[in-house]
């Protein structure tokens, strides 16, 4: 029955504005923000709160794609500790702010400095743990995916 809930405040995002959102232009035309979350920004992750539904939009800077790397990684787990604890956010949606790709995938940058395999290890045990919180939280977590989505397992 929750579930009905938080889909019918989701459904109140219509896809014009999700792909207003994705583009970045009028953002703050279509939004108002109302929760103590409020606005946040950092290099790669940035969200707005509207009618107790985040917005995380996700935007790797100086490139056509994003990519999963640890500075991403590190946005996107503050990111999401803040809006779960956060009782005035009721639900989570991701999307992308890059035309036609959600996420390429790892920073192929990032794993070629890697000298060990425990550094690689460390990095994978390390996006894993919050792929895990995502999915234990209690609020519901939406992936709008528009375009190339690849992970790893």
């Amino acid at each position: 029955m929750a579930s009905l809930k938080y889909l019918g405040k989701l459904h109140a995002i219509s896809l014009r504005k999700v792909l207003t959102m994705q583009s970045g232009t009028a953002v703050k035309r279509h939004f108002s923000v109302t929760s103590a979350a409020g606005v946040s920004a950092g290099e790669h992750i940035s969200y707005e709160v509207t009618d107790g539904i985040a917005v995380v939009k996700m935007d790797t800077p100086n490139s056509k794609v994003n990519v999963l790397s640890e500075t991403f990684g590190n946005e996107m787990e503050a990111t999401l500790d803040t809006l779960i604890g956060d009782d005035a956010v009721q639900g989570v949606v991701l999307i992308s702010k890059k035309p036609g790709c959600f996420i390429a995938g790892a920073d192929i940058n990032m794993l070629g400095s890697f000298k060990t395999a425990e550094e690689v290890q460390e990095v994978s045990r390390n996006g894993q743990i919050v792929f895990e919180r995502v999915e234990k939280n209690p609020k519901p977590v939406v992936a709008a995916i528009s375009g190339t989505c690849l992970g790893g397992a």
